[in-house]
């Protein structure tokens, strides 16, 4: 009675999420299994099928068994509530591990974003700034999680967020116009700033501290544009088909660690650079006319063709930046 199962998924050479076994469960979890491939998509959903007549160990047969050990009670003190499914996040040196955490009635309430590396916990504390910050606002048709409390015990540090994702949320792929309105009322929502291109191109240049021949032609281009300053504007930095949720007339965002002030456009730009690479494998150039085109629905900013390129250069260089961490 003592014994834990959980299921690793996909397996244990690729453990990306690691799922409590019971059935109620893995039936009513949340988005946060988010397969981006068609193949891994399909795969989970006759996976859910199967679950549904007790056969999901067919397709996923690696399984941890536990003893005596509880997540949520050992360590966290949620008595109130069950680690349900574990997500390991993307290895490296800003890792974090994401808890899926259930109430007694088998639906996810909350979610428990942990960190141990001085990296992890640097972005876990971003989104706990941020989420501080957002949630002192009021948003009709943006949805954001509420910051509940934060953890730092036994080497852990990490935050508890409301859980704001439900099944009939879809993970739409391709950007639209409620995706827009959303970074519009972002963007409404918060002072504006403004700063000189040139240096705002020099202190990315430092941040990629990497000797690039193209910095040679970039030094010569933004040294004819130094007399531009450039929009900065509340960005969440990481805004990807799988961060952003869509629920009939209303958005759902979440992983709000790289929330900060950034050229206009940064967010739109992001997120078409991903879907062209990520799920349609076109190349980035493809994308530039549609670019272009949706930064004029920005609200109140109109800018020359030349300019608008010109933020591209340096959102481009910024995204590099980030990869670069």
């Amino acid at each position: 009675n003592n014994l834990i199962e959980y299921v690793v998924v996909p397996s244990f050479d690729n453990p990306r999420w690691i799922i409590r076994n019971e059935k109620n469960i893995i039936d009513n979890h949340s988005s946060i299994i988010k397969p981006s491939s068609f193949k891994a998509r399909l795969i989970w959903f006759i996976a859910k099928i199967f679950n549904k007549v007790s056969f999901f160990n067919l397709l996923f047969n690696s399984r941890i068994i536990l003893k005596n050990i509880s997540i949520e009670d050992r360590y966290f003190d949620f008595s109130d509530s069950i680690a349900n499914i574990i997500y390991t996040g993307a290895i490296g040196k800003f890792q974090k591990f994401t808890i899926e955490l259930s109430n007694k009635n088998n639906l996810v309430d909350k979610y428990l974003k942990l960190a141990t590396s001085d990296n992890g916990i640097l972005r876990i504390k971003k989104e706990e700034e941020a989420l501080k910050i957002l949630n002192q606002k009021s948003f009709n048709s943006v949805l954001i999680p509420e910051l509940l409390t934060t953890v730092n015990r036994n080497n852990f540090y990490g935050i508890v967020q409301s859980n704001i994702i439900n099944n009939d949320c879809n993970v739409v792929t391709s950007l639209k116009d409620i995706d827009i309105s959303a970074i519009n009322l972002l963007y409404d929502s918060f002072s504006k700033n403004k700063k000189n291109i040139k240096d705002y191109y020099i202190e990315l240049k430092r941040e990629v501290n990497q000797k690039l021949k193209i910095f040679n032609d970039l030094d010569a281009f933004f040294e004819r544009k130094n007399d531009i300053d450039i929009i900065l504007a509340i960005s969440h930095g990481d805004y990807i088909p799988w961060n952003r949720f869509i629920d009939e007339n209303q958005i759902k965002i979440i992983d709000w660690e790289m929330f900060c002030l950034r050229p206009i456009f940064y967010d739109i730009y992001y997120f078409l650079i991903h879907e062209a690479i990520l799920i349609n494998n076109e190349s980035i150039s493809n994308i530039n006319d549609r670019s272009l085109y949706l930064f004029d629905k920005i609200n109140n900013i109109n800018l020359d063709r030349d300019t608008k390129m010109t933020y591209f250069l340096i959102i481009s260089l910024e995204i590099y930046s980030h990869y670069k961490k």
